[in-house]
């Protein structure tokens, strides 16, 4: 784009870039790390809660198996017809052995049910006789002839005995007598063995879980800080091609302005004088008419097209561009589109902006309203630069046929860099800018700065 950008030398404004960016590069770190903690805390808790049910499935297998050996090793071989009709001897004899080789630290209570709910044999000798219905647990398990278990109730009237051991898990199977009568075996085991269990299988396989975690910080962190401060040395590198652009441009369009001024300039100032002496001196000496007007009109057109050259000087380089003197900048901005026909309305109300600021705001203002003459076909423009409590703000509108906001701001026409570069200009400034269209609606380029 033929306009100097002009915001600050390449050093001042990599400067600047570099002290926003830089504290990015912890915070950003930050996040990450918090995401990964996150992460890694979603997994870990629902890895503990399907461990916490896989290990507390696996101990209650080993209460099952448990049990297993305790009813068909132990209880069986000694189970007789006369358990079931009841024979002192024969109930004698199995409670010797339940005491002796069943009974420990972790079973706590035996029972030997028939079909019907009686209870043949328990330890707790006041049991024996009484009969309960039974639950669809044991029944299935009679049925089965497989072992099961579940957590006591112990709200029900058969376990009563056992509500001072505090939480239990009943463990049944079903057992044969000689005589082919099934029975169901079952044992009372404390729950706290159980979750010991559990707590053992956890702790085994715990410290796996969380030094794979650990590992997964540990190799993600520097990963990422050392993404993320290629990130940063990479926009701090566009950010020094960019200053380098805003140089090259701002110095060669000053040195364009100059020779300008101090050559072509001058030298129409010195032959439109000329001219104009001329005219005076042939009206004066010969009396011819003709040629005085002739040279007049010269000196004339001379002197207009000197207008024009300073108006474009002023356009390409302007100088002691600020807050004060914008307003008039932005006046002659408006003047060739005045010229072909164009309503033009520049308002500038109490809008306090620094010089670097002030030639943001003009070179935006420059680009869309050379938008504006080129392919919108307008009737009336409007330039406005206002202050609010949220900022001061620069509208460029116009009531032209419209174009795509996202081709102008990409378009790189004739060499133009177009608004791309300004609206990455105004972001790095704090601001921004936004172009709003709607086909034959006219379009609205907008800079916002804090």
């Amino acid at each position: 784009m033929s306009f100097a950008l002009g915001m600050a030398s390449s050093r001042g404004l990599i400067a600047r870039m570099s002290a926003r960016r830089t504290p990015r590069v912890p915070s950003e770190v930050i996040r990450f790390v918090a995401a990964i903690i996150a992460t890694a805390s979603i997994i870990g808790v629902g890895v503990f809660l399907v461990l916490s049910q896989l290990t507390t499935a696996e101990a209650q297998r080993g209460a099952e198996e448990i049990a297993r050996v305790q009813g068909l090793g132990v209880v069986k071989p000694i189970l007789s017809d006369q358990v079931m009709r009841g024979d002192p001897a024969a109930l004698a004899q199995v409670d010797e052995v339940v005491r002796n080789r069943v009974l420990d630290a972790r079973t706590v209570r035996v029972k030997i049910w028939d079909r019907t709910g009686r209870i043949l044999y328990s330890d707790e000798a006041r049991l024996i006789g009484e009969t309960f219905p039974l639950g669809a647990d044991e029944l299935d398990a009679l049925g089965s002839n497989k072992v099961d278990s579940s957590v006591s109730d112990l709200s029900r009237p058969e376990n009563r005995f056992e509500r001072p051991f505090g939480k239990l898990l009943e463990v049944y199977l079903p057992l044969q007598t000689p005589s082919g009568a099934m029975v169901l075996f079952e044992t009372y085991q404390e729950f706290a063995s159980v979750e010991a269990q559990q707590s053992r299988m956890m702790l085994e396989i715990g410290p796996v879980l969380l030094a794979g975690l650990l590992l997964l910080m540990v190799l993600a962190v520097p990963l990422a800080w050392s993404m993320a401060r290629r990130l940063e040395a990479a926009g701090l590198q566009n950010a020094a091609l960019l200053a380098r652009a805003v140089e090259a441009s701002e110095t060669e369009r000053k040195k364009i302005a100059s020779d300008l001024h101090d050559g072509v300039v001058q030298r129409l100032v010195g032959t439109a004088m000329s001219l104009g002496a001329a005219s005076r001196n042939g009206a004066t000496q010969s009396g011819d008419s003709a040629m005085a007007h002739a040279l007049q009109g010269g000196a004339a057109e001379l002197r207009e097209a000197v207008r024009e050259l300073r108006t474009l000087i002023v356009k390409i380089a302007p100088t002691d561009l600020t807050g004060d003197t914008l307003p008039d900048a932005l006046e002659d901005l408006v003047q060739p589109l005045r010229a072909s026909g164009v309503e033009a309305a520049v308002r500038c109300r109490d809008c306090r902006l620094d010089p670097e600021e002030a030639k943001l705001v003009f070179r935006v203002a420059q680009e869309a309203l050379r938008n504006v003459a080129r392919h919108a076909g307008a009737k009336r423009v409007t330039v406005d630069l206002a202050s609010s409590v949220n900022g001061r703000t620069l509208t460029v509108s116009d009531d032209g046929r419209g174009l795509d906001p996202e081709e102008l701001m990409a378009s790189r026409r004739n060499g133009h860099v177009g608004l791309a570069l300004l609206k990455s200009l105004a972001e790095d400034g704090g601001g921004t800018l936004r172009v709003t269209s709607t086909p034959g609606l006219g379009c609205s380029v907008e800079l916002s700065l804090p």
